[in-house]
């Protein structure tokens, strides 16, 4: 597996974590009934929303590259 390959698991990997984690704080702020905590757990998943955001740009930037378009 060549380092472009190993980046694109990389990439695909932490994009994954990000909507599981997204996912867990949404079903957390489903149960949880203390608007402080909510408040606190819909950060964090606006956080994750940016990071898979970010991820998903830097995946494309590397997939121009494999393909030359760079």
């Amino acid at each position: 597996m060549g380092d472009l390959d190993r980046d694109t698991e990389m990439f695909k990997r932490a994009l994954e974590l990000e909507r599981e984690a997204m996912s867990r704080y949404t079903k957390h702020i489903s149960v949880i009934r203390d608007p402080r905590i909510n408040a606190v757990l819909e950060g964090l998943r606006r956080n994750e929303t940016g990071h898979k955001g970010e991820i998903e740009e830097m995946m494309g930037r590397l997939e121009k590259t494999i393909k030359g378009e760079v």
